[in-house]
């Protein structure tokens, strides 16, 4: 069913809606409740899992698939209409410059936008492209420190939230930095990005287990014995979600 709605071909009947899609996923994907997998939702598992590993979901499709599987359509539902409207209002109404925390954090963001993909023929390097990225960052920068004091805005979201902006539209770019911020990557970006140095561990775990010539050799590069070469690499990796790697 979901192979049939994102890989249609090209006709001249519309596209699937959203609900389409929505329900698609919906049918094969697990519900995240569940503990166990029906034979019927293993093989529909398998089946997404497949279309992912050969390309992934077509680019017009994307808008739909991520905002309906990762649950972020939910959450804005479920929110009041203007949510983003009222954080922009108060983003530019200047209203945070007493508080010295968020506005390192929103200067941050006007450095990071000159070097967000900046060598990439992408929507968030037009003019108008930055001015959105800096507002859809500034906006879920103030309502992610709103439930989440040591939270805000990370260097790695300018990653995330450029590529969202090639396929989404900012109202939906804000919903899924939320989502990934608050349910997807739950202690990601905060002040001290504890489940990132987490992951960094593991992967060090891995490295050094499965490739220990190649973990000697990092490790040789570095000098040190006190330091880890994973803690400059996995980190910008982690906190792009692999976005810094390619778009």
């Amino acid at each position: 069913q979901l192979c049939a709605v994102l890989l249609a071909p090209q006709s001249d009947e519309p596209p699937p809606s959203a609900v389409q899609v929505h329900r698609c996923f919906e049918a094969m994907v697990c519900d995240r409740q569940q503990l166990s997998w029906s034979q019927e939702r293993d093989e529909a598992r398998s089946e997404l899992l497949e279309l992912v590993r050969c390309g992934g979901i077509p680019a017009g499709r994307r808008a739909q698939a991520w905002l309906s599987v990762s649950g972020a359509r939910h959450k804005k539902h479920a929110a009041e209409a203007d949510t983003y409207a009222q954080w922009l209002a108060w983003l530019r109404s200047g209203g945070w410059r007493e508080d010295d925390a968020l506005s390192t954090q929103l200067h941050t963001i006007k450095k990071d936008l000159p070097r967000t993909f900046a060598e990439d023929n992408i929507y968030a390097n037009t003019v108008q492209g930055k001015r959105t990225l800096e507002c859809v960052l500034g906006a879920a920068c103030l309502h992610n420190r709103q439930s989440n004091p040591s939270g805000g805005y990370c260097q790695g979201l300018n990653s995330v939230a450029a590529c969202l902006l090639t396929y989404l539209s900012d109202v939906d770019t804000f919903w899924m930095l939320e989502h990934i911020q608050e349910s997807l990557c739950v202690g990601y970006y905060t002040d001290t990005m504890v489940m990132v140095n987490v992951d960094v561990a593991v992967v060090d775990d891995i490295v050094r287990e499965t490739l220990p010539a190649a973990h000697a050799a990092l490790c040789a590069i570095e000098e040190s014995d006190f330091f880890n070469p994973m803690h400059v690499h996995v980190p910008k990796w982690s906190l792009s979600l692999s976005l810094s790697l390619s778009l």
